[in-house]
C-alpha cells in the first residue's frame, strides 16, 4: 500500500519538526492545538520551474535569478519579504511527500528517484535538468522553523491547487455538526504528513449484529460484552495534493473499535481552483474562504443526515452479514491471500494474522476484522485509513482470498 512505499529521506531534524506537528488517536483539544501551530509556521508561494532548483545536499533552492543570471524581479522582492532567506535565496529541506511531488511534476520514475537520493549529485542534475525543461509555475506551500529561521518543503503543487486547509475544514466542520443538531462523539483525530483526519460515531444509532460477531474475541481473549455496531463517519482531507476533502461513512465495531470505512458511499470536493499569478505569497480572499467553507458545511450536514440514520446503518449491516457470515474454508490462507493483495510486508501480514488467530472467528468478517484491527491498533494514521477503506473490498472480495495455498 501507498504508506508502505515511501521511504523516509528526510534528515532527522526535518524529521523531528515534522513529528512535532503530527498526531495520532488524539482528541479535539489536541487537534486545535496542533492546528493552531501550523497555521504559524506556513508560507504559500507561487515560483517559475525556472528559479527553482536543488543543491548539492539535496535542498531546494528559490533564487530571484534564471541560470542564465536573468533577475526576476518580482519574485526577488518577494523573497526578501520571508525571514527564512539569506543572501537573496531560500533554502528549503524537502519533506518526503515533496520529494515524490518533485518526481511526480518532473516525470522521474518515483522508485528512481528514491534510489538517487542516496546519489544526491546525480538526484541534482536530473531535477535541475528537467525544473528548466518543464517551464511552468508550481505551488510550494512550506513550513517556516521560526526558532531555526529554517524553511521546510512540504510539496510542490500545480498553480490551479486551491488550499483547502485544515483549520478552515476542522471549523466548517464543528458548524455543521453544531447545526444539526445531531448527537455525536469525537471518536479520535490524526494529523500526519499527507491528511488530517476526524472520526464521529453516532452512540444513539446501534445495531445488534449478533450473526457476524458471535464467535469473534478481542485479540486478549476478551468476550465482548457490546455486540453491536454503530453509525458514524469520517473527515479527511490534504492541505498538500493527498487527495481532496472528503467525507465518508464509517462504522464502528463497539467491543473492539475496529472502523470499515464506505469511501464508495461518501463524497468531497476537489481542491482546484483558477490558476494563480507567479511570483506572489499567496493569500486566498475570506469571501472565497468562505464560499468552500459554506460547501463544506453543507456536504457534512448531508452526511449527518444520511451516514447517521437508523436505515443506513441497518442496510450496511444486513449487507455486511450476508457476506460475512460464511466460514472460511482455507482461513490462514485467506488472510494471507488478502494481506498480499494490499501489499502488506511479512511482519504486518504476521501481525494480522495473529488477531484473526486469537480472535477465534474464522469467518469471512472475522478476517476483515482481524485487518482493521491491526489498523487502528499498530497501523499509522494514513494506513489506517487506507485499511479501513479497503475493508469492504477485501470483505467483496474474501472468496477470491480463500483459495488453498498452490503446492510448490
Amino acid at each position: 500500500m501507498h504508506t508502505e512505499e515511501i521511504t523516509e529521506n528526510i534528515p532527522q531534524t526535518a524529521a523531528a519538526f515534522k513529528r512535532n506537528l503530527e498526531l495520532r488517536s488524539g482528541n479535539i483539544e489536541t487537534l486545535v492545538e496542533k492546528l493552531r501551530a501550523q497555521s504559524l509556521l506556513k508560507v504559500d508561494i507561487i515560483v517559475p520551474s525556472n528559479n527553482i532548483r536543488m543543491d548539492a545536499t539535496g535542498n531546494i533552492i528559490v533564487n530571484g535569478r534564471h541560470d542564465d543570471d536573468e533577475d526576476n524581479g518580482a519574485l526577488s522582492s518577494v523573497l526578501a519579504e520571508l525571514e527564512m532567506t539569506t543572501k537573496g535565496e531560500l533554502s528549503l529541506l524537502p519533506f518526503n511527500t515533496a520529494h515524490g511531488a518533485i518526481a511526480e511534476k518532473l516525470g522521474i520514475n518515483l522508485p528512481y528517484y528514491n534510489k538517487m537520493i542516496k546519489h544526491p549529485l546525480l538526484l541534482k542534475e536530473n531535477v535541475n535538468y528537467w525544473m528548466r525543461d518543464v517551464n511552468k509555475n508550481y505551488l510550494l506551500r512550506i513550513f517556516e522553523d521560526q526558532s531555526s529561521n529554517t524553511g521546510y518543503l512540504r510539496t510542490v503543487l500545480s498553480d490551479r491547487f486551491f488550499t483547502l486547509d485544515n483549520w478552515d475544514v476542522l471549523m466548517a466542520t464543528l458548524d455543521a455538526v453544531k447545526q444539526s443538531g445531531a448527537e455525536l462523539n469525537i471518536d479520535a483525530c490524526d494529523i500526519s504528513e499527507q491528511k488530517m483526519y476526524i472520526r464521529f460515531t453516532s452512540p444513539n444509532i446501534e445495531v445488534d449484529a449478533p450473526t457476524i460477531l458471535k464467535n469473534y474475541r478481542l485479540p486478549d481473549g476478551t468476550i465482548p460484552n457490546n455486540p453491536k455496531i454503530c453509525a458514524g463517519f469520517i473527515i479527511s482531507n490534504s492541505e498538500i495534493g493527498c487527495g481532496k476533502f472528503m467525507v465518508s461513512p464509517r462504522i464502528m465495531v463497539l467491543a473492539c473499535r475496529n472502523g470499515m470505512i464506505r469511501k464508495e458511499d461518501g463524497w468531497g470536493k476537489t481542491h482546484l481552483g483558477a490558476k494563480l499569478e507567479e511570483n506572489q505569497v499567496i493569500k486566498f480572499s475570506e469571501e472565497t474562504k468562505n464560499k468552500n467553507i459554506e460547501l463544506v458545511i453543507s456536504q457534512i450536514k448531508d452526511a449527518i443526515k444520511t451516514f447517521c440514520s437508523q436505515d443506513y446503518l441497518n442496510k450496511v449491516v444486513a449487507e455486511y452479514e450476508e457476506k460475512g457470515s460464511q466460514p472460511l474454508a482455507h482461513p490462514i490462507q485467506a488472510v494471507e491471500n488478502m494481506s498480499k493483495f494490499y501489499g502488506m510486508t511479512e511482519t504486518r501480514t504476521q501481525s494480522i494474522l495473529d488477531y484473526f488467530i486469537k480472535s477465534g472467528d474464522s469467518s469471512r468478517f472475522g478476517a476483515v476484522q482481524a485487518m482493521t484491527f491491526y489498523a487502528h491498533k499498530d497501523a499509522d494514521a494514513d494506513g489506517q485509513y487506507e485499511l479501513e477503506c479497503a475493508s469492504t473490498e477485501a470483505l467483496d472480495k474474501m472468496p477470491t482470498f480463500d483459495k488453498a495455498a498452490k503446492a510448490k
